[in-house]
């Protein structure tokens, strides 16, 4: 993946800290001045004795503590000193900064919705192990061979799901791909149209030029060509294109009917077979290239071969990102002129090691680049590239960024206690809502779904929970009856077991009975 920047402008401006807590310690100034005239009081010398070693109108002069003396004036000043080192010391350490540099950043524009059939002749094993399952894998090739692409999929039977938006979240994608199966969807059929729309939709909002559409199907679509063509031919007067992997064979197969066997009509049994000339008119009218699924990754190579995911970015696709100028050193330059004249006294030292040690520390700790960044930048920086135990050290006191952070290393266990712990009210219902994703991704789906419930108990027209609410408890139901299936399974073996022993039983009964028979008869004779 390709990436650019500029400068585009230097501005002037906005004054503010980088690091703001550094300036509670301005309080010491004033309770340092506040102890000094609670306890520090000169006053004349009550010893006549020290008269007998000097002049008594010079005792003052020459005494600690006396009132008017050259100690005092000392004291006072070195504490006057002290205050305006710790003063400018502290505004350097809070990072001042004003005027700062814009650069323009670029992210990658390309975006890629696939449609996924789920009508019951996917479930045709006319190529192995069925249609199906050969099109999840070739979505899940795809998310591997394009990590610079935002990819979204909606499954279409009659009508169109929305399954995931645009994203690049390959994991969660790849995560769900084994649960979407034909059950999925309740009302049957096959209608492209409904699907081509809602992919439109969705790109409609990506502003970069490389916009693409995918359909994985056999094409046996109930509806007729015109409303697909007149989708198709929106689609490319918006600078998109279509492109088909084509699943199935011109052999075809029988549709299994979900319980065992098959479909049949009047005239017998249903074979479903794949529409080759359907299928390349829509990549054909649609600008993009026609492939048929294949075990190589010669058919996915191709389709991204067409989507440029190493396209230049566009100027719609820039980011602004913004670069402060540290000004630390102008509060540094006075703290080494006031320190100046404490050198001959052999204190000056010590403070200089200290300022020196926290100028220099950072860095030699990080790369010269994040003295720029605040803690904020450098999380979502080592988010960006993917360093997610790093992010995670930055943020160890930030419940929701860390569950972010989690979440997106896959981490969906941490992940939900750490949005759980989330008390931050501007934030509590998106962590209650991610807290569901994180659940549903590990497999919790009664209480993923309490979770989407919440939301939307606080926030009704919640889509993204609504959507995942419903997908949860199709995958529930769907869980619930594979677990039912084992369950009949199980019972069946087990009677099956029964019969076989009771049978063996009678075996054994019938050949004794046999045996002691012949015993018998061997006796009469």
């Amino acid at each position: 993946m390709s990436s650019t920047a500029m400068v585009s402008e230097i501005t002037y401006g906005g004054f503010h800290f980088s690091e703001p807590e550094w300036l509670w310690l301005l309080a010491a100034v004033p309770l340092l001045w506040m102890l000094y005239s609670l306890f520090y009081k000169g006053g004349p010398v009550k010893d006549d004795r020290l008269k007998t070693f000097a002049d008594p109108h010079l005792l003052p002069h020459l005494l600690e503590g006396s009132e008017g003396g050259a100690k005092k004036n000392s004291v006072w000043r070195s504490l006057m000193i002290w205050s305006l080192v710790w003063f400018c010391g502290v505004l350097a350490m809070a990072g001042p900064r004003w005027d700062y540099t814009e650069i323009e950043a670029f992210r990658p524009a390309n975006a890629l919705v696939v449609l996924l059939d789920l009508s019951r002749s996917m479930d045709v094993s006319d190529i192995k192990p069925s249609r199906l399952a050969r099109a999840r894998q070739e979505i899940e090739d795809i998310s591997k061979l394009s990590q610079g692409l935002n990819i979204g999929l909606v499954a279409f039977a009659n009508i169109a799901h929305l399954i995931t938006p645009l994203t690049d979240d390959k994991v969660t994608l790849e995560r769900l791909l084994p649960s979407i199966k034909t059950d999925l969807v309740y009302t049957r059929g096959s209608r492209l149209s409904p699907a081509l729309h809602m992919a439109r939709k969705m790109l409609e909002n990506q502003k970069g030029e490389e916009r693409h559409i995918l359909v994985l199907s056999d094409g046996g679509y109930e509806e007729p060509d015109g409303p697909i063509y007149r989708a198709i031919r929106e689609i490319t007067d918006n600078g998109m294109k279509v492109h088909v992997l084509a699943l199935g064979t011109e052999q075809g197969g029988p549709v299994p009917d979900g319980s065992g066997g098959y479909v049949r009509s009047y005239s017998g049994q249903v074979v479903s077979r794949i529409d080759t000339g359907r299928l390349k008119r829509i990549a054909s009218d649609g600008q993009g290239v026609y492939r048929t699924a294949s075990f190589n990754d010669e058919d996915t190579l191709a389709i991204l071969g067409q989507i440029d995911i190493n396209a230049d970015e566009s100027e719609d696709t820039r980011k602004l990102l913004r670069f402060w100028e540290e000004r630390f050193y102008v509060f540094l330059f006075p703290c080494l002129l006031l320190l100046l004249p404490l050198f001959r006294r052999g204190v000056a030292f010590p403070a200089l090691v200290i300022i020196s040690l926290s100028l220099v520390s950072p860095a030699q700790a990080q790369d010269w680049r994040d003295l720029f960044l605040t803690k904020e930048q450098k999380g979502r920086q080592a988010l960006e590239q993917k360093h997610y135990d790093e992010a995670e050290q930055i943020f160890e006191d930030e419940p929701y960024r860390r569950g972010v952070v989690e979440y997106k290393a896959g981490k969906y266990d941490e992940a939900e206690k750490s949005f759980e712990q989330v008390n931050r009210p501007e934030v509590s219902q998106d962590a209650k809502y991610n807290q569901g994703n994180a659940q549903l991704m590990s497999g919790k789906l009664k209480e993923a779904i309490e979770s989407y419930e919440k939301v939307l108990k606080d926030n009704p027209q919640h889509k993204d929970a609504q959507h995942n609410r419903d997908i949860a408890k199709k995958m529930l139901e769907h869980q619930q009856q594979q677990q039912d299936q084992q369950q009949q399974q199980d019972q069946q073996q087990q009677q099956d077991q029964q019969q076989q022993q009771d049978q063996q039983q009678q075996q054994d009964q019938q050949q004794q009975q046999d045996q002691q028979q012949q015993q018998d008869q061997q006796q009469q004779q």
